[in-house]
């Protein structure tokens, strides 16, 4: 496959997984997979697909309990298998990019669970995939800040201590510097997932200066874009902050 065709299924694969459908973009990623004629190629639809396995799972959440927990024991299996591979073949062949990507999902907290101490082990997937990706120069580094910042929130809400630590507060603010460090050149789907996900860490961190109504409007921000995903994770947060209200 051409690298321009391979660009423009994998695109449509991925606004499938974060606009529409997530469980239908498996499909699209699969076929992305299968016609992937180089190894670099194989290694980026893997990463995305592990992560169209952990959206089609978040997404049955509100709808059957008993059916998300079922996705997510799949989709944990699933996510490994695809992740650890792109991970073990990143690191024999020094594609350390992917090997960054791959650690920066298998971070995520939401994994924590199926593991002996996982968010102590997420906490260090993720430091490593912020290493690698600052040593590999990656555009997204916002992303990968953003993934260590939320697993730290989480380890810290585990123990019962405060969120709002130097540490945070610090990654924080990097990951706005790096926001606006990102060139027009991104696409803007990514530009504004990112910019989401910041606000909402800025939101946890800096509760007093993210209010209910500024959450709802990120929250129709996210929906009148088509961010489904980022709007899933921001209404449950939105009912985390205020219950009584609306969401």
């Amino acid at each position: 496959m051409d690298s321009d065709l391979f660009e423009k299924l994998l695109k449509e694969a991925i606004e499938e997984r974060e606009k529409r459908a997530p469980v239908k973009s498996i499909g699209l990623f699969k076929n992305v997979y299968e016609q992937a004629k180089n190894i670099d190629q194989k290694l980026m639809v893997l990463n995305h697909l592990g992560l169209a396995f952990f959206h089609t799972a978040w997404s049955y959440e509100k709808s059957d309990l008993s059916k998300f927990e079922e996705y997510m024991i799949c989709s944990h299996g699933t996510f490994n298998v695809a992740y650890e591979k792109a991970s073990s073949i990143a690191d024999g062949l020094d594609h350390r990019d992917q090997e960054a990507i791959a650690l920066r999902n298998l971070s995520r907290p939401e994994f924590a669970a199926y593991e002996t101490d996982g968010l102590h082990t997420c906490a260090l997937f993720a430091l490593k995939a912020c290493m690698l990706a600052k040593e590999c120069m990656l555009k997204d580094q916002v992303w990968f800040t953003h993934g260590r910042i939320t697993v730290l929130i989480e380890l810290a809400k585990s123990r019962g201590e405060e969120i709002s630590t130097k540490e945070i507060k610090r990654l924080v603010r990097r990951e706005a510097a790096q926001w606006f460090w990102l060139t027009g050149g991104e696409p803007k789907l990514n530009r504004q997932v990112w910019l989401l996900g910041l606000l909402e860490d800025v939101a946890k961190v800096y509760p007093n200066l993210v209010t209910y109504k500024r959450l709802m409007k990120m929250w129709y921000y996210a929906k009148k874009n088509g961010l489904e995903r980022r709007a899933e994770q921001l209404s449950k947060f939105i009912l985390e902050l205020y219950p009584q209200q609306p969401a």
